[in-house]
């Protein structure tokens, strides 16, 4: 009984003993094989010359080679069913030093995200192999098809018969032979490579590759990217979109110390009753004309008005200029201008095509389209999707090279109860297919789809509260919140002297929340920019009521503002305030900033995924330059070479354009220094955005000609004008300089098509060149054994050669001079500005007085109290010019009297406003009456500009009549 008990036990004792060592054996870093179940079966290649391709394959010097295992009459994934633990049994690795086996630790697609710079040295094998005897290895475990795999490819596909001694081993001691499988650290799926090779006693030795410490500030440095990348995402919108000085600005024409300019402007309710084509603007198409509509308030119907111009105000888009040290003939910028904003419709070539209607000669009797316009729209939606571009790629490189991958271990996971790691990115922890995602998606194309169906007046609201914001974001003193922050903590040294050295530290933590929260404020553009749109959206949204709590508030804790200077803060904000809006204009108000912050935040989410990929192909890609240095290095010279080689073409031709348009600066700024001196040495506190026209010798053409293009006021300019800002800095016009460089004269450059194409030409041959070089040098550096360094040494001395020649050896100073005194020269530049005109919106016209013809009343105009005053310089408001302001309403005077050639500006006040007490039919009546009579002058009266108010309201009559001119200047700022 008792021995019997004995050898249970024992044998209990036995078996849990081996037991215990097979779990240890799998789960420690060396991992011995099992010989016991893998005797009687064996593996090897069915091409017998595997091991002749292998050998060949490390003569060449290759750091690391790949196996992928398949074998006959086995389905194709047999070895990756047999078990989980081991992570894809039919790939193997096999690592020539510890360099290669450094490329284990990275991201398995290491090759697409350096480019292929990684993938130097590296090849891959597919093998057929063979079992015998035949289905042996489908019965085999896990463990032990690991342990035959292993070992076969330990010696080099040999057949190992287990019965006989071991064969002496073919591999280095620096070589390892690896495969990948899945470790459970703390409840996540770690998958990691496990290496093995024998040392010099025979012994087997494994182990784990597992990152090093500079892997893991790789990853940490991605993540740091991606969280910068959320905190200053607004910075990658370019200045020019939102900054004050690279949108409309407005310009003053001022006629003062000139000729007399005058204007004739006549308001009618019939404009079809003269010849005006091109010459009607609608009222509500007056934007901020606060003086012009104010005069044209106190018009009479159909009268006749001589206006002296005092200033003509112009609103100028600041892409339409041009620095003084700035020239636009980049190539980019050539491509850019000519198709992206169709500018390549004005070539005499293509503009008959572009100014065709799309149905060619045939009415389809609807407004017809001209192809510029749908070229301008196709290179919109290219633009669009050029912008998307970076995604779109994104999700192309997931969907071709990563998506199998990542599911198959997401897969394996699942399947032995562990979680997926985060491994830095969100598009591989999630997919980009996620809902995460696909709200985004959604947000960004329903944003595009909205903006597209707006009409132009909310497309201006929405981009109005984007650059308030932005704006605001950008241009409020950093400086000045940190003069803040130091007066505030030096404020214990201001009141106790040195006893503040007692209480300064308490003071500073007492207050380092407070400074905390205002400098993330004003030093985190994402937050400053949210917070300032919320703030927004609280302003429109809360009602009066409380508004005015607020207000309450913060006179009572004006006190605690004043100690903490925060009113300091204050002052440089400036919110845009709810006033008198209407619930629409509200609700719409609402929309937008909703809508700006939603699709913000989802652009910086997927703009934080697509730049944190990139910069990791950077890194991967400089990784690869650096480990595979004796192979890129001479790639990096010839490209280092090319771009010498663009940069000095190119750059040649930039130089050549910007020393001809300073000459040409230089030459317009003397012709009107008496002008500008007299304004540049002006208070700078008083100083304005300025215009000076530059006139040709001779000029017939009139100075102020006003017309109507695009629905909008414009002064079509004759000659040349010179923009001066507010700094000194003077501004040319973009158009004038390309008509400029087209003078025919010795030393102009020409048109920049020809100059560029010329470049291309010559880059085409250095190009040549270098090419023949380099294939020169590699022939015979291949030949002759010559190393690396040598090669790219020899690449580079060569390839400089045209270089030196050029700025070396070639005579200097080839260019042609710009002689500006010469007599030719005058005679081309005169000529260019006779036949240059250019068009420019209106911002406001302000009037010195007015009068109607062949009346002796007249009126002036006050720009600083704006009013009306008479030629005895008496105040006139509303009540007291009745003879002005009642007839306007009551009376129609008739075409006969109007001299066609006086004409020069024609309001068009359809539907005028009327008086309860006046006789509406009668005045109807008068006026269709006085139309018809003289229709029979319609051809002979040429008008300049009709202004046409067919689309007032009821409200705004009403309102035009209550007020007078005395209240037009809040009033029509409504339309």
């Amino acid at each position: 009984m008792y021995p019997r008990i004995v050898v249970q036990m024992l044998l209990g004792w036995f078996v849990a003993l081996v037991s215990s060592n097979i779990a240890v054996g799998l789960n420690s870093t060396d991992q011995a094989s099992s010989e016991t179940m893998t005797i009687n079966c064996t593996i090897r290649p069915v091409d017998a010359s595997v091991r002749d391709k292998v050998v060949r394959l490390l003569e060449t010097g290759v750091k690391m080679i790949e196996y992928d295992l398949k074998f006959e009459d086995y389905p194709d994934k047999v070895l990756n069913t047999k078990g989980v633990m081991h992570f894809r049994l039919s790939h193997w690795v096999r690592t020539m030093n510890s360099q290669a086996r450094s490329l284990l630790m990275l991201n398995e697609n290491y090759e697409l995200l350096s480019l292929g710079a990684m993938r130097i040295g590296v090849e891959i094998m597919e093998v057929a192999m063979h079992d015998e005897p035949d289905g042996c290895i489908g019965a085999l475990s896990v463990q032990d098809t690991t342990s035959l795999i292993r070992e076969t490819l330990l010696y080099d596909f040999k057949a190992i018969d287990r019965t006989q001694p071991k064969p002496k081993k073919s591999l280095g001691n620096a070589e390892h032979v690896c495969n990948m499988y899945v470790r459970d650290d703390a409840g996540y799926a770690s998958f990691v490579y496990n290496c093995c090779h024998y040392d010099p006693d025979g012994v087997l030795i494994c182990k784990d590759i597992v990152r090093e410490v500079w892997m893991n500030v790789l990853v940490m440095f991605t993540v740091f990217i991606k969280i910068l990348i959320v905190l200053f995402s607004p910075l990658l919108i370019p200045e020019k979109v939102y900054l004050k000085k690279f949108t409309a600005t407005e310009y003053h024409y001022y006629t003062k110390g000139q000729e007399k300019k005058t204007i004739k402007v006549v308001v009618t309710r019939f404009p079809e009753s003269f010849d005006c084509a091109n010459k009607v603007v609608k009222i509500d198409r007056i934007q901020s004309m606060e003086y012009f509509k104010t005069m044209l308030n106190t018009m009479k119907l159909d009268k006749i008005y001589e206006v002296e111009l005092n200033d003509l105000r112009l609103s100028v888009i600041q892409r339409r200029l041009l620095r003084e040290n700035c020239v636009p003939v980049g190539v980019f910028r050539y491509l850019y201008n000519n198709f992206c904003r169709c500018k390549i419709r004005f070539t005499d070539t293509l503009r008959p095509c572009c100014d065709q209607s799309i149905c060619g000669n045939r009415n389809p009797g609807f407004t017809m389209v001209p192809w510029h316009k749908c070229l301008r729209t196709f290179m919109k939606l290219i633009q669009i999707v050029l912008l998307a571009m970076p995604w779109i790629l994104r999700i192309l490189i997931y969907t071709s090279f990563e998506h199998d991958s990542i599911t198959q271990r997401r897969e394996v996971a699942h399947t032995m109860g562990l979680k997926t790691p985060f491994e830095g990115s969100l598009t591989l922890h999630l997919t980009p297919f996620h809902r995460i995602f696909l709200i985004c998606y959604i947000i960004l194309a329903v944003d595009s789809l909205v903006y597209g169906a707006l009409t132009k007046a909310f497309q201006e609201k929405f981009k109005m509260v984007i650059r308030d914001c932005f704006r605001d974001m950008k241009e409020k003193s950093k400086l000045g919140v940190c003069s803040w922050a130091m007066n505030l903590a030096l404020v214990p040294f201001d009141s106790l002297g040195i006893l503040g050295f007692l209480l300064v530290v308490p003071f500073w933590i007492i207050l380092s929340p407070l400074f905390s929260v205002v400098f993330i404020f004003y030093f985190v553009p994402t937050i400053n920019l949210t917070l300032r749109l919320l703030i927004q959206l609280f302003i429109f949204l809360c009602p009066d009521s409380f508004t005015l709590r607020c207000k309450i508030v913060k006179a009572r804790s004006e006190p605690v503002n004043e100690k903490l200077r925060l009113n300091k803060l204050s002052q440089q904000e400036n919110f845009r305030q709810k006033g008198d809006l209407s619930k629409t204009d509200l609700f719409l108000q609402f929309v937008v900033i909703l809508g700006v912050i939603i699709s913000f935040w989802s652009l910086t989410f997927l703009a934080m995924e697509c730049i944190s990929f990139f910069v990791e192909v950077g890194v991967y890609t400089l990784i690869g330059i650096i480990i595979n240095a004796d192979v890129t290095v001479r790639y990096i010279s010839v490209i280092f070479l090319l771009v010498l080689y663009v940069r000095d073409c190119f750059g040649k031709v930039y130089e050549k354009y910007l020393n001809f348009y300073k000459v040409i600066t230089s030459h317009i700024l003397e012709h009107e220094r008496d002008k500008i001196t007299d304004t540049a040495q002006a208070d700078a506190t008083c100083q304005e955005n300025t215009v000076f026209r530059v006139e040709c010798e001779n000029n017939s053409k009139p100075d102020i000609y006003l017309m109507v293009r695009d629905r909008i006021i414009k002064w079509q300019t004759s000659g040349f004008l010179v923009f001066w800002g507010q700094e000194n800095t003077p501004y040319f016009s973009e158009k004038f300089f390309f008509e400029a460089v087209e003078m025919k004269y010795h030393g102009c450059p020409g048109p920049l098509y020809r100059n560029i194409f010329g470049t291309f030409l010559e880059l085409f041959k250095l190009i040549l060149f270098l090419s023949f070089f380099v294939i020169v040098v590699m022939a015979f550096g291949d030949v002759y054994n010559i190393s690396s360094t040598n090669q790219m040494l020899a690449t580079v001395a060569g390839g400089l050669m045209p270089v030196i020649f050029r700025h070396v050896f070639a005579g200097k100073g080839t260019d042609p001079t710009l002689n500006t005194d010469s007599v030719q020269f005058q005679a081309e530049f005169n000529a260019t500005l006779r036949k240059f005109q250019q068009s420019w919106p209106v911002y406001d016209i302000v009037p010195i007085k007015y009068r109607e013809l062949h009346s002796r009343y007249s009126m002036a105009v006050d720009p600083n109290k704006e009013e009306f005053v008479d030629v005895n310089g008496h105040p006139r408001d509303a009540d007291n010019n009745n003879d002005v302001t009642e007839p306007m309403l009551t009376t129609s005077s008739t075409h006969n009297s109007l001299d066609e050639n006086e004409i020069e500006v024609v309001v068009d006040v359809n539907d005028p406003p009327r008086d309860a007490d006046n006789n509406n039919d009668v005045t109807e009546q008068m006026l269709m009456t006085s139309s018809t009579d003289n229709s029979s002058d319609k051809n002979e009266s040429e008008v300049d500009l009709v202004v046409d108010v067919t689309n007032f309201s009821g409200r705004f009559r009403a309102k035009f009549v209550a007020n007078g001119s005395a209240g037009s200047m809040s009033m029509l700022h409504e339309i």
